[in-house]
Order: C-alpha cells, then structure tokens, then sequence
C-alpha cells in the first residue's frame, strides 16, 4: 500500500537534488567537475551567451526527467491519489 507513495516520495527527492545547482558550485573548485546544471548556469554567466548550447544542454538534462516520469507514471498518479483520499 505504501510502496506507491514512497516511490512519489523517491521521485519528489530524485528531482529536488537533480535541480540542484548551488550546492555542486559550491564545492567543486575546477569547473570540469561541474553537473550540467551548473554547466548551464556557467553558460549563461559568459560575456556573450550562446543560446544554443543553453537550449541543447537543457533539452539533455530533461529527457532522463521525461524517461524516469514515462517509467513511473503509473506509481506516482497512484501516490498522489492515495494522499489525497480521506
């Protein structure tokens, strides 16, 4: 019974760290080791930006967003349901 919510909750966690970009530019102290999020905010940081590799970048760093949502659909329309039933 709980193994729908716990999966929302998973997912709900899995998306807050993978949107996370302070914390990787924080740490790291070459720019190589960068996520892609801060990839991203590195890009748009530069004198001239160039949108196109901002769009490409954000397009890549979504379709595992996309896949994992495809996959656990199901899972987490349950889960969102389940919580708001009395």
């Amino acid at each position: 019974m709980c193994k729908s919510i716990l999966i929302t909750l998973a997912t709900c966690y899995f998306l807050y760290n993978w949107n996370n970009c302070l914390w990787p530019i924080i740490v790291t102290t070459k720019k190589e080791l960068w996520l892609v999020q801060a990839g991203i905010a590195g890009f748009r940081s530069e004198p001239t930006v160039e949108w196109n590799l901002v769009f490409a970048a954000s397009v890549v760093t979504s379709v595992p967003l996309f896949l994992l949502f495809a996959f656990l659909q199901k899972f987490l329309v349950e889960g969102i349901k389940t919580t708001g039933i009395k």
